[in-house]
């Protein structure tokens, strides 16, 4: 399936994809058909959730998916026979094959058709019990992570387009999900800037 490779828009992800390769340029819409076959509930992340929350879209480097811990073996199996799987974390990139499980550090998986193809999507792999309230689903049908777990995924990063992502977000939360940022940031991050907005307007 040919896509058009993603331009990179800061130095550091030049220098990502110098070292790891392209990634495609990718939206929403084109995951379905990526993931078809996978029954088990997946869900977007990062900045595209965040655009479907605000209802506007910015410049994006990738595409985050996530899907549930227990349910790798069956998306390695379903997705396998059409894609490389790679699995991602501290002990570096290493291949999923037949005989290679996802690696126990690991909590990403990259994907891609082959060798000489771009990466088509980076996979997060979250945890079982992460269940309730992380995600929604937006009109287009697809489901998308919350917005209030997005900028707590967020908050440790605080690129420029982090802050950007808070700034659009933060008016449109409700009292409980911007106390459910606040009560992650004090646990977390008891320092961070963000801890000065405001949890109910007015006050």
């Amino acid at each position: 399936m040919p896509f058009r490779l993603r331009v990179p828009t800061t130095p550091d992800t030049a220098e990502f994809y110098a070292r790891y390769g392209d990634w495609a340029m990718l939206t929403p819409d084109d995951v379905p058909a990526i993931l078809d076959g996978f029954g088990s509930p997946w869900w977007i992340a990062g900045g595209w959730a965040i655009d479907a929350f605000v209802g506007s879209c910015r410049e994006h480097d990738d595409i985050d998916v996530c899907i549930y811990r227990d349910d790798v073996e069956e998306f390695c199996r379903v997705l396998a026979g059409r894609f490389h799987l790679w699995s991602a974390g501290p002990a570096g990139l290493r291949p999923i094959t037949d005989g290679v499980a996802l690696h126990p550090d690991a909590d990403q998986i990259w994907m891609r058709e082959n060798a000489q193809s771009p990466w088509l999507l980076d996979v997060l792999v979250t945890r079982p019990e992460d269940r309730r309230g992380t995600r929604w689903k937006a009109g287009d049908g697809i489901s998308y992570m919350s917005p209030e777990f997005v900028l707590c995924f967020k908050a440790k990063y605080l690129r420029d387009k982090d802050i950007d992502d808070f700034n659009r977000t933060w008016p449109l939360l409700t009292p409980d999900a911007r106390r459910v940022v606040h009560d992650y940031l004090r646990a977390n991050h008891p320092e961070h800037q963000w801890l000065s907005a405001q949890i109910t307007d007015g006050n």
